[in-house]
């Protein structure tokens, strides 16, 4: 009776927090429709991340469409864009707009990191490893924290893995390495 109990506060939390995440996407909608051109692009860098993981993928496609439409040119559109076409299963063009984006000048390391690692699991999800692993290579060289670049690294091991090369068992034992023991997402 008592696990049952725990089982249904478990389910109950979880609709809690789910009913919190969609009240937030809904405020990130009327955020985007509110905003002007400049603006746009510092939501999408904001709330991006939220919204992807909360499948909100016609909403990112529609801040990408109104970031065109408003001549906006800032490389999240690209990432935006480049994230959406990965999850549509259009890997090649998801690599191209990342690596689009990455042709932009001026692109701080936070950004850079991001859009080098996009392309790179295009290229992966593509059977494209040898592109992969330069591009996870180059996202290692300028994460801007250590779980970026734990996330480079682990990247670099599945590529390095699906090649067959050495440096695959040494990657790996870094990484064993650098993960925080306590950190559940790690």
């Amino acid at each position: 009776l008592q696990e049952a109990a725990g089982r249904a506060v478990s389910r109950q939390q979880g609709l809690h927090l789910s009913a919190q995440v969609a009240v937030a996407s809904a405020d990130r909608v009327q955020e985007a429709r509110a905003v002007g051109a400049r603006d746009l692009a510092r939501l999408m860098e904001q709330a991006l991340d939220e919204m992807l993981n909360s499948a909100r993928l016609a909403t990112v496609a529609s801040w990408v469409a109104r970031a065109e439409m408003r001549g906006v040119t800032a490389p999240i559109v690209g990432v935006a864009q480049a994230e959406i076409d990965l999850r549509h299963g259009l890997h090649m063009k998801a690599q191209a707009e990342a690596l689009r984006a990455l042709s932009q000048v001026g692109l701080d390391s936070r950004i850079r990191f991001r859009v080098l690692e996009v392309g790179a699991r295009a290229a992966h999800v593509g059977s494209r490893e040898e592109e992969a692993l330069d591009l996870y290579v180059q996202a290692a060289q300028c994460a801007p924290d250590p779980r970026s670049e734990r996330r480079a690294l682990w990247g670099r091991v599945m590529c390095s893995a699906a090649l067959e090369i050495e440096e695959a068992h040494e990657l790996f034992r870094g990484l064993e390495q650098t993960t925080p023991r306590h950190d559940l997402e790690e």
